[in-house]
């Protein structure tokens, strides 16, 4: 899978999962994903879970303004935290990015 194609499956699945259109199994494996990944800090993984609500911000709906507020930075600091984690994700095994593909086409069957 070329890097474009890889792009839309992850920009799909990441809307969906901001729309809170995914069930908590999907919330799980991109939590397990990104908690994995070898690349990006700990503080743009927190920020990247906060955004989207998963792992221990589950419950959560954040904006970046709020989540701003709460680091006491500027909201294009929590952007870039936010699309950091999102362009390693771009680049995680293909294995990863078909089962993201899957779970996208299930989401939009129901």
């Amino acid at each position: 899978m070329n890097l474009a194609e890889r792009r839309i499956v992850v920009e799909d699945f990441l809307k969906l999962l901001k729309l809170d259109l995914m069930n908590d199994d999907d919330k799980e494996f991109i939590y397990n994903i990104v908690k994995s990944l070898p690349r990006g800090t700990d503080i743009q993984k927190t920020r990247f879970y906060m955004y989207y609500g998963i792992g221990p911000n589950i419950n959560e709906k954040n904006t970046q303004i709020k989540i701003a507020k709460y680091y006491e930075c500027s909201k294009t600091a929590i952007r870039t935290s936010i699309y950091t984690i999102h362009k390693i994700l771009f680049r995680i095994p293909e294995q990863q990015i078909l089962i993201m593909k899957n779970r996208v086409n299930q989401c939009l069957k129901k």
